[in-house]
């Protein structure tokens, strides 16, 4: 047996040496796969905004905070420098040692435009202090500020200033740290506002000699107050206006690029919360919903767009500040807000009004603010992803590489397969577009089998039912051409509820996607 296979070896071997060289050519079937991709409810939806309830269900929460002001963006005492200068009312007098030779008070106004200041408890800033000493002696100064307190004392500083000496005035300047002062701006009789009371003494030193004081020597005390934030205030704080068109650039449905959906009991609430102690009044002008992609613009409409709200005060003090708030809530029943949200809009727009102290100051010059204070509108959007889609399109792209050598091996025929795992209630169509390298595309390939839906029901559904379908796409030869300039495949979903129906989504529900090539191969050598 051994020897007739020697024998048959060496006849083939005869016979192919005998024979003339020609290609060698034969045809394979190649499948590959190629891409694997899973699509779960992330792809659709920012992941940042969706929570899961219990019984695996998916909400879409957004919550923003539109605008908020705060104590020191409200009321504010401007960097100011408030200086007191004393020249005594004789021509001259003759100071002994120890001599108090001035006692000036003077007060001091700040300019906060409408607004009336009349106690403000500071929570950081600096006072720059500078005395300048006009004698050729040195000369003992006492500052006091009557309205300013810490811990129950009165500010009061005694420094002790150089004498003038060749011709240039005696100087003395320090710093004060101003955090944790109490300042009561009613003036020198209390019954005022933004004003500040100083009083000046100055003395010459006992153990000095005495000196000459003529009404050119001009005594300066200068008080320059910076980066002064407050703690509390009370008065009038005059009337505030805020207007404003806030816009918010919302992907949150980032993947839809055309079709509709259909939404129940969704929910939009305003909050304006106002924790300072003065009355006002706000407008929601309109909340408009833009869908770039459609071209496509819906406004909210309800009874209280458009309409004046009055704004109560706050109540309370300190540890025990309560804010009142004013509420505006959307909802199915009392507005359009599923047509709102069915446009699939990715800018929305809420163009609104505040008015602090509209009528004056009707507090008598007792509003208050306080440290943990703040004038504040929130958005707050719930939406169950209970969802009927109508030819809704969603798209994805993937990386794709395929080369093949034109003179050795050849796709003579072949088809690309996919193989889907559906867990959502939508079926729909599955169509594959090419992209070259520029992102071109150069054809599309779409499938007789469809995409099968996974359930059709809004009641509980544990665990979520998976759907497995094989969808087939043959490639002409134009097409099968174009394999190698391939280098991204596009994939678009369009989707369909059934019958149309309001469908709950949960939080396990996917789409996997396994991506094949079927292809006949020439190879030649």
């Amino acid at each position: 047996m051994m020897r007739l296979k020697t024998i048959f070896f060496l006849f083939f071997l005869i016979s192919i040496s005998s024979c003339k060289k020609e290609p060698t050519t034969w045809i394979t079937d190649w499948s590959i796969p190629l891409i694997k991709d899973t699509l779960t409810f992330d792809n659709w939806v920012d992941s940042g905004f969706v929570s899961v309830n219990t019984g695996q269900s998916l909400d879409i929460t957004y919550k923003r905070e539109l605008f908020s002001f705060d104590i020191n963006e409200y009321v504010n005492i401007p960097d100011t420098t408030v200086e007191q200068n004393f020249v005594i009312p004789v021509p001259s007098i003759f100071a002994s040692p120890g001599a108090n030779f001035v006692n000036d008070v003077d007060e001091f106004t700040f300019d906060l435009d409408d607004v009336e200041l009349r106690q403000v408890v500071v929570d950081a800033g600096l006072a720059l202090v500078e005395i300048i000493n006009p004698l050729d002696i040195p000369a003992i100064f006492n500052i006091t500020l009557p309205g300013v307190e810490k811990d129950g004392n009165v500010f009061q500083t005694t420094e002790t200033v150089p004498a003038m000496l060749n011709g240039v005035l005696g100087k003395k300047q320090f710093t004060i740290d101003f955090s944790g002062y109490t300042l009561d701006l009613t003036g020198e009789l209390g019954n005022s506002f933004n004003k500040l009371q100083s009083i000046m003494q100055v003395s010459s030193s006992p153990d000095g000699p005495s000196t000459l004081i003529t009404d050119t020597d001009i005594f300066t005390f200068t008080f320059s107050l910076s980066d002064i934030e407050l703690s509390y205030a009370r008065g009038y704080f005059g009337n505030l206006i805020l207007e404003d068109a806030q816009n918010l650039d919302l992907d949150i449905l980032n993947r839809i690029t055309s079709g509709s959906i259909d939404v129940e009991n969704v929910q939009i609430a305003l909050t304006l919360e106002n924790g300072i102690k003065a009355a006002g009044q706000a407008k929601i002008n309109t909340i408009s919903s833009f869908n770039s992609n459609q071209n496509t613009s819906v406004s909210l409409s309800n009874q209280d767009i458009g309409v004046l709200k009055n704004i109560n005060p706050a109540t309370g003090s300190w540890s025990t500040l309560t804010p009142s708030v004013t509420a505006y809530s959307f909802s199915s029943s009392n507005s359009n807000i599923e047509q709102f949200i069915e446009n699939l809009g990715s800018q929305y727009t809420v163009d609104y009004a505040v008015e602090l102290n509209p009528l004056g100051n009707t507090s008598g010059g007792f509003d208050e603010i306080f440290g943990n204070s703040k004038l504040a509108l929130n958005l707050e959007a719930t939406m169950p992803l209970q969802l009927g889609v109508n030819q809704l399109v969603f798209t994805d792209t993937l990386d794709f590489d395929f080369n093949q050598s034109t003179n050795q091996t050849k796709v003579i025929e072949g088809e690309i397969r996919v193989e889907t795992q559906n867990s959502f209630p939508f079926s729909g169509q599955l169509i594959i577009g090419l992209l070259d390298e520029n992102n071109v595309l150069l054809t599309t390939l779409s499938s007789a089998e469809n995409i099968a839906e996974a359930y059709s029901t809004t009641t509980t559904i544990s665990p979520v039912p998976l759907v497995e379908n094989s969808l087939n796409y043959t490639l002409s030869n134009t097409q099968l051409q174009m394999l190698d300039k391939t280098k991204k495949i596009i994939y678009t979903a369009i989707l369909d509820a059934s019958a149309g129906g309001v469908q709950t989504v949960y939080a396990d529900s996917q789409l996997i996607i396994d991506l094949f090539t079927n292809f006949n191969v020439q190879a030649s050598f």
